[in-house]
């Protein structure tokens, strides 16, 4: 599905009609159900008729089961002609030909084994699985997450390798290593489909496109696997998914299955320039693709980077992170995925930090991990950032550092380093089965689309969210279990009401010591959620 899985095809309606052309054209022509005959058990006259028509001497032919024409038996016969065009021969037992009827499904597998021969002709795979296309370098995307519409409905596609998954493809004569990736389709925040695709890399640099294997979801559940394909079992015929040099006006398939799954691309451009959320991106290639059920898209691909830009018929899908260019799961909405920024630096917003690249999952644990062996005071409470002073804060570099995770008015709540206080005085509990970070908005002077107080209830609204929502352990729950199923002991969520009321809001000229709380969850879709009600 190679970043499509959000664009759901009626695949059942599909094979219904499949199923009514198949009706049809037995309708039109003589249909039978035959059983294998030995030759020399043939009528000689039917053996005559085999071979004038294109027939070999001692050919597997049918006969009919119980079916007759003007009294006589019915046999059948498949012949080729010059060109490879694959025929069937209907003749009754006095060797009269009956009809020649084409096979549409051996014509079409006949087609595909000379396009198999034509696109691999000279083609040698020494490192398959070092997918180095500048236009598509595979082997260095670790994850890219593609987030915006199509039929006026919200979609988001997380694109993320998966090296533990090994499988090889015989490509031509030889067999092949390919690198996996999973993409996860979520539509109006309900996942819709996960697929695993296969990939490879030529020794010229061309990519291709081996197979995918689909799980298609509904309520949860997954109610079919639609799509699913394979090199060697459904197709002879590798889809190019990229050429290694494109030049406009060059044409490949990067699906070439049935009908049904079937794409045809097109280069039209090599100079485009595009701007996503994730950065601007110069001397992108622009191809059109033209897909089995008649619909055009459009991809656009930047060097060193990959796809940024999906236009689908009714909509306009962008890249928003790369590799964890910019913290992600509350997209789209820019006011509340504010973008990394540089420790003690102004935040200017997403649009100014796009380009900026955020620290990786495993990086801002390294971080963690070490800040946590370096400051053991107090028992473990000089872990916690959030109970610093400024004057401490300014100190401590290696706390800027943490405090940048997030942008303007949130403050990072890490299950490793954060403790309660006031209350339970005690350390989060079970940090190892919570997310990494948690991101709060805290207390502003003006209401803001996160955080909110009414002073006549005494209220304090806020949002969270999870910064790195691919490796949240409750990423597969839905609503507020997202948090819920992983945090570890109810009292752990008093930390997060405690930092929506940081300091009890004196930084922001308020007294929010007695306030009530409730907490938003912003999903990765970018819908709210109620999380948590406390004080």
């Amino acid at each position: 599905m190679y970043m499509k899985g959000y664009i759901m095809k009626n695949t059942a309606s599909k094979s219904h009609a499949l199923m009514a052309a198949l009706t049809l054209g037995c309708a039109a022509a003589v249909c039978f159900a035959g059983t294998a005959q030995k030759w020399d058990a043939l009528p000689k006259a039917v053996q005559e008729a085999v071979v004038a028509h294109g027939g070999t001497a001692g050919m597997s032919v049918d006969k009919e089961d119980g079916e007759k024409i003007n009294g006589l038996d019915v046999y059948e016969a498949s012949v080729k002609d010059a060109k490879g065009a694959v025929s069937d021969l209907v003749i009754t037992s006095d060797g009269k030909l009956v009809e020649t009827k084409k096979d549409a499904a051996a014509d079409a597998a006949a087609e595909r084994e000379a396009r198999a021969v034509e696109v691999l002709k000279g083609v040698k795979f020494s490192h398959p699985t070092q997918i180095t296309n500048p236009y598509l370098p595979l082997s260095e995307l670790k994850q890219d997450i593609i987030l915006g519409s199509e039929g006026g409905k919200k979609t988001r596609v997380e694109r993320t390798i998966k090296p533990e998954i090994k499988r090889t493809f015989k490509i031509g004569e030889q067999w092949v290593e390919s690198l996996a990736f999973e993409d996860r389709a979520w539509v109006e925040g309900a996942l819709e489909e996960v697929a695993i695709d296969y990939f490879a890399q030529d020794d010229n640099g061309t990519v291709y496109y081996l197979g995918e294997d689909v799980d298609e979801y509904k309520d949860g559940k997954i109610i079919n696997h639609d799509g699913t394909w394979a090199l060697g079992r459904d197709t002879v015929v590798p889809g190019v998914l990229f050429p290694a040099k494109p030049v406009v006006g060059m044409k490949f398939a990067s699906e070439d299955v049935s009908a049904e799954i079937s794409e045809s691309d097109e280069v039209l451009s090599l100079n485009e320039t595009v701007t996503v959320p994730a950065g601007t991106y110069k001397n992108c290639v622009k191809i059109k693709e033209s897909l089995g059920d008649g619909t055009t898209e459009y991809k656009y691909y930047a060097p060193g980077v990959g796809v940024v830009r999906e236009v689908p018929p009714d909509g306009d899908e962008l890249l928003i992170s790369h590799n964890g260019s910019k913290p992600v799961g509350t997209m789209p909405a820019p006011a509340t995925a504010p973008a990394t920024r540089a420790a003690g630096s102004a935040d200017t917003g997403t649009a100014a930090m796009a380009s900026k690249a955020a620290p990786t999952y495993e990086e801002v644990k390294g971080w963690i991990e070490a800040y946590k062996a370096a400051h053991p005071g107090r028992g473990g409470k000089d872990w916690d950032i959030n109970a610093k002073t400024p004057a401490q804060l300014a100190a401590d570099p290696d706390a800027q550092k943490l405090l940048a995770l997030c942008g303007k008015n949130a403050r990072p709540v890490i299950p490793m380093l954060a403790w309660e206080y006031g209350g339970g005085d005690h350390p989060w509990i079970k940090p190892e089965a919570a997310a990494l970070v948690y991101v709060v908005y805290i207390p502003t002077k003006e209401k803001s689309e996160n955080w909110q107080y009414d002073k006549a209830k005494d209220h304090v609204t806020a949002d969270v969210y999870v910064l790195f929502p691919e490796k949240n352990p409750g990423k597969d729950k839905e609503g507020r279990d997202q948090v819920a199923s992983c945090i570890g002991d109810d009292s752990n969520f008093e930390i997060l009401v405690d930092t929506a009321s940081l300091s009890d809001g004196k930084d922001a000229g308020l007294n929010l010591s007695e306030a009530s709380t409730e907490l938003r969850l912003i999903l990765p879709d970018g819908k709210k959620v109620h999380l948590f009600d406390g004080k």
